[in-house]
């Protein structure tokens, strides 16, 4: 992975959820007040007394356009119940700011892709739409091409048998496009880490974290409760290139926060998404 030094003598505390879906059982401004209450509890938890920054790193599915839904609300005066949540545009394409009651979230673009083997790739911290069905090999390129960051998310399931072999030879094949994988606070903590999350890390891989929320209505307000942190000064301006220079650089390490799903908890969300499907 390529190497970047630090561009900053400062630092500010920055907690990032590293896997977002906004979902439509859900209001933007309900979303938003969630992960804004879970990253306060996560800056609790860890002891933290000063004023931090929160970043949201969406993955929207193919047919899912709440950044552009954003973007045209940043028109408007605000959403939500007054007082309501004002979004605002930055310095770069993909990229807005919400503030709300001296509340303030960074919102980044992204993607979800399914590629021809079934697996799930995250196009993260870019604005471009991508082919689906085509083979993990390409899809890693052509991210790589828009500028984005490319994550391979754990899910329940998709990393057994042959789809877990393809992301163990990924791991292992120096000559791929480089990429993250992505740990999930929906997994549950009854359940050993994923022994592909612990080969990444192994081989220097950095691990990305996200809440993952699943379109249940008790799930959705996950947002913000599992990610990772650092000290950083984020660009209020150009925060994507901040969020990549973190995720790329040799130098920046980040560390999780959050807690998994309890057993039941999460065999209860497992079960409504199968129902959901048929």
């Amino acid at each position: 992975m390529r190497c970047m030094t630090m561009r900053r003598l400062d630092a500010h505390p920055l907690f990032v959820d590293g896997h977002v879906h906004l979902h439509d059982s859900v209001s933007i401004s309900e979303s938003l007040d969630a992960a804004t209450r879970n990253f306060t509890t996560a800056a609790r938890n860890i002891g933290l007394n000063r004023s931090f920054h929160g970043v949201l790193l969406l993955a929207e599915t193919a047919n899912a356009k709440h950044f552009s839904r954003l973007l045209k609300l940043s028109k408007s005066e605000s959403i939500g119940p007054s007082p309501g949540w004002i979004i605002s545009q930055t310095d770069e394409g993909g990229s807005l700011i919400a503030q709300k009651q001296g509340s303030s979230l960074v919102i980044i673009a992204g993607r979800q892709i399914v590629t021809a083997e079934k697996l799930e790739v995250l196009a993260l911290c870019t604005e471009q739409s991508f082919r689906e069905g085509e083979s993990i090999h390409r899809t890693l390129e052509k991210i790589h091409q828009s500028g984005g960051v490319p994550v391979l998310p754990w899910g329940f399931g998709k990393w057994l048998g042959t789809r877990g072999r393809v992301v163990f030879d990924l791991l292992q094949d120096r000559s791929s496009p480089a990429f993250f994988v992505g740990d999930s606070g929906a997994r549950t903590s009854a359940i050993p880490t994923p022994h592909l999350i612990k080969s990444a890390r192994k081989l220097g891989i950095k691990v990305v974290s996200g809440s993952d929320p699943l379109p249940l209505s008790w799930d959705v307000g996950r947002i913000g409760s599992f990610g990772f942190y650092l000290d950083f000064n984020l660009s209020p301006k150009m925060p994507t290139l901040d969020i990549k220079h973190i995720l790329w650089s040799n130098d920046i390490e980040i560390q999780p926060y959050g807690s998994l799903e309890k057993l039941l908890q999460f065999v209860r969300s497992q079960l409504m998404m199968r129902v959901r499907k048929k």
